[in-house]
């Protein structure tokens, strides 16, 4: 049964999250400002639940959860970012997932932004900063730092913005390293990859389940079929079981990567690669902004896993679309002036 749930979730996400949401904004004529306009009040509407939880899980100790019964599962307690003051983690069971649904409502609001008064668009900032450093996603905020350098580095200069690049990794390591804050908070989820003899492959660590991906993959070549890894994870006594503990590989990419091999992972890899370069050299801003929120979930699901997470399927297809226009418009250009 498990083996089964799990291919139902990659299938469910693929053909109605990917495919079928494209073609649903296909056949609906909806515009881009209208999609724009909606992740406005929807990054506005999540804001205001991330700071007032925020103050209730800080005043009563409550969190959305106990308020609203938005899941069967209880929830661990929510993470500290500073000594005595809780974490929020909105409508999720952890305040990087609620991160994620902010880096796709926050890049596709731009248009909007773009026509709506000064004092709107400062409220928006205002409200959209404060929720996601409360949150306070380490991945969030380097996904957004490196997709924001990867666009400029493709359409402007690939050495002046690798030169930023390096400037900045260097300095945040100098930072990680010195800072007790930063590291507490942060650091530790980087270094745990490199330094084996501080940060043991414990069950359930990063580091395990990136070990545990290389060797089934350099076992399985050609991958191990679709929805296998996280049920063979679950059950006792299975080889991967004996490898990973129980608790998957942490990577949406991870997975792919065993589940369907080596060239699975070129082809899908391949695929969206092609998309972020046409995006990115695209003169329309619609595509721009599509980049930064394809981008920055790209990133961020090398660390999560949850295929059935809609963001990054939504804008896949969003994007895919967004290109297709542009491709269209490019002949019509063409046409035009011959």
């Amino acid at each position: 049964f498990d083996r089964v749930q799990v291919l139902l979730q990659w299938s469910a996400s693929l053909l109605i999250l990917w495919i079928g949401v494209r073609r649903w904004i296909a056949v609906s004529n909806i515009s881009f400002l209208e999609i724009s306009r909606s992740a406005y009040f929807g990054s506005m509407a999540l804001a205001v639940f991330v700071i007032f939880e925020f103050i209730m899980a800080n005043t009563t100790g409550k969190y959305l959860s106990d308020i609203f019964p938005f899941s069967i599962d209880e929830f661990p307690q929510a993470d500290v970012f500073i000594s005595g003051i809780a974490r929020p983690r909105g409508f999720s069971a952890e305040a990087g997932f609620t991160s994620m649904a902010f880096e796709v409502l926050i890049p596709l609001s731009l248009p909007y932004l773009e026509r709506s008064r000064n004092i709107e668009r400062l409220i928006y900032g205002g409200m959209c900063l404060i929720s996601v450093v409360l949150l306070y996603s380490t991945t969030f905020f380097f996904a957004a730092a490196l997709s924001v350098i990867l666009l400029q580095m493709i359409r402007l200069n690939y050495k002046k913005m690798t030169a930023i690049l390096v400037v900045g990794l260097i300095l945040a390591y100098i930072v990680a390293v010195n800072s007790d804050f930063f590291f507490s908070a942060s650091g530790y989820k980087i270094f745990e990859f490199f330094d084996a003899l501080n940060y043991s492959r414990a069950e359930g660590s990063r580091q395990e389940a990136l070990a545990a991906a290389f060797s089934l993959l350099r076992d399985h070549p050609f991958g191990i079929g679709w929805g296998t890894v996280l049920q063979e994870a679950k059950t006792v006594g299975s080889p991967i079981d004996q490898m990973i503990g129980g608790t998957g590989l942490i990577s949406l990419w991870m997975e792919l990567a065993v589940a369907t091999g080596v060239l699975g992972l070129i082809a899908f890899g391949t695929l969206v690669w092609k998309l972020l370069l046409g995006l990115a050299r695209s003169e329309r801003r619609e595509a721009h902004c599509c980049f930064l929120a394809l981008a920055m979930l790209t990133i961020h699901h090398i660390g999560v896993y949850e295929v059935w997470f809609p963001m990054f399927w939504f804008i896949l297809g969003l994007s895919q679309l967004v290109q297709q226009a542009d491709q269209v418009n490019r002949q019509r250009q063409a046409l035009s002036e011959a």
